[in-house]
């Protein structure tokens, strides 16, 4: 499966009022904006979740092939570091 998404690593940048996700050339992918009634962890939270998309989409990819194919604990592996560094949990 080909994706048409701007290709990762992605990563997030920390500003005054937002987070910035960008691609690996600092081409913006989004701005998440602190809220002034959220905790100021959730827009980090989601900025990190955005920012792992692409390596959870290649995981998730990853599973559904080796389910099919051959061996589901390497890509299991795969898929569990991209969660940890999605949420913060780092690799």
């Amino acid at each position: 499966m080909q994706t048409q998404h701007t290709p990762g690593d992605w990563h997030v940048e920390s500003h005054d009022h937002f987070y910035k996700v960008c691609d690996e050339q600092g081409v913006t992918i989004a701005d998440i904006p602190i809220q002034p009634l959220d905790p100021q962890e959730w827009a980090e939270a989601n900025a990190r979740l955005i920012a792992g998309a692409p390596a959870l989409l290649d995981a998730a990819l990853l599973v559904i092939d080796r389910w099919t194919h051959g061996d589901l604990a390497e890509a299991v592996r795969i898929l569990n570091a991209a969660a940890a560094t999605a949420t913060g949990g780092g690799t």
